[in-house]
């Protein structure tokens, strides 16, 4: 009889967010290793969220037990002032709606399931602080489940709030019975920080959503970008711009058979940089579509364009393997000589570019090999690349699931 686990997240279905498919996917493979996964996620609507139904297929109909309503901020803490101090002495609290009625709902599914271990998955922290209540009042063993960790990204680095972070990261840690990140460089940062064995597990993709077959030919060469960008890495989108201008200047390529496109929510970002008038014949700015128009987007595209975190250690991002799964070649800008790098050339999925005349020579091969057969090859390595299975990180939570359910 399959045993169960509770799955704590913040993100879910239909939150179209890349932390939904780590929770989501779980949950749709684990049944296939012997659990049965429910969850309390955020309660997602089409008000406070990219409201995506089709994000993920196929997801268990009774996974869901509990959503804890992401609402305003409560009136027992009146004021901006209570808010802020909160923030900053409770930061593993946050979303401090969310822990409080997720709090409220635990007791309830804990009486009616019985739960033989919890998965919580951060950031945000308030799933591993919920999780880590849960151990200390019913006893049930958790796995601490790290997507990023505080410190080491750009969007989780603050010289005032890491040391508080980390206080309380460390109190949590001391019941989980297992922590898991997703990169090499933060399964050191994470074994450093709390003197433990931590496990790999690196996000992936649906098998589910594999490409079968490849385009017979592409009438133009299209680069595809989906998905966030920041102001940095738009930088690495001028780039790109400058060195396709350039090639068309000097007789290389012809722009009326190129196109950059970049499918985003940050569209007023990519206006302010990209909408140059030596770029404005090639570069397409649309709003962020949804899943399936992502997927088509990304099989029918020449190129599939990626860009890193330069200077960050351990950024293993999902998309690169939202684009392992399209099976197009894909150029990453910069080469962050780190996880990306090694997954592509673990896969020998694509190119990872820095300079001018890195990305000129790769777009020059390309471009060539499109012109003369009206297609660009793909090379990936199909057994590589199925590593990165969600199913099988479903499998490899199953056997510490196991493990844990052994000791206890």
């Amino acid at each position: 009889m399959n045993k169960t686990v509770l799955l704590l997240c913040y993100y879910y279905l239909p939150c179209n967010h890349s932390a939904s498919k780590r929770s989501g996917c779980l949950a749709k493979y684990l049944p296939t290793f012997g659990w049965k996964a429910l969850v309390l996620s955020n309660k997602w609507t089409e008000n406070n969220c990219t409201y995506d139904l089709g994000f993920i297929k196929n997801l268990p109909a009774d996974a869901v037990v509990g959503r804890a309503d992401d609402a305003e901020y409560s009136s027992r803490y009146p004021g901006k002032f209570f808010r802020k101090i909160n923030t900053f002495l409770l930061p593993h609290h946050f979303p401090f709606h969310y822990r409080r009625n997720a709090k409220k709902q635990l007791s309830r599914i804990v009486e009616e399931n019985k739960i033989d271990i919890i998965w919580a998955t951060s950031p945000p922290d308030a799933p591993l602080w919920l999780a880590s209540w849960c151990k200390k009042k019913w006893g049930i063993p958790w796995v601490a489940d790290f997507r990023d960790v505080w410190g080491t990204c750009p969007f989780m680095i603050n010289k005032i709030m890491d040391p508080i972070h980390v206080f309380h990261e460390k109190r949590m840690m001391r019941t989980a019975s297992a922590i898991v990140t997703v990169s090499d460089h933060l399964v050191e940062v994470l074994q450093k920080r709390h003197k433990r064995t931590v496990h790999l597990i690196p996000n992936g993709f649906d098998p589910e959503g594999v490409v079968k077959t490849q385009p017979v030919s592409l009438p133009n060469f299209r680069i595809v970008f989906t998905g966030s960008v920041g102001r940095k890495m738009i930088e690495y989108g001028v780039l790109l711009a400058e060195v396709i201008n350039h090639l068309h200047l000097q007789g290389s390529i012809n722009k009326d058979n190129i196109s950059i496109e970049f499918y985003s929510d940050n569209t007023d970002l990519l206006k302010e940089f990209l909408q140059k008038p030596q770029f404005i014949s090639f570069i397409k700015i649309s709003k962020r579509v949804s899943a399936e128009e992502c997927i088509d987007l990304q099989r029918n595209a020449a190129v599939l364009l990626m860009f890193t975190y330069n200077g960050f250690k351990g950024m293993m991002t999902g998309k690169i393997f939202e684009y392992l799964s399209a099976k197009r070649p894909i150029l990453v800008i910069p080469n962050d000589h780190d996880c990306v790098e090694q997954v592509v050339k673990e896969t020998n999925a694509g190119s990872c570019c820095s300079t001018s005349e890195e990305i000129e020579k790769q777009i020059l091969f390309w471009f060539t090999e499109w012109k003369k057969t009206e297609i660009i090859a793909y090379h990936g390595n199909e057994e590589a690349i199925m590593k990165y299975s969600r199913k099988e990180q479903a499998n490899k939570f199953a056997k510490i699931f196991n493990e844990i359910s052994k000791a206890n």
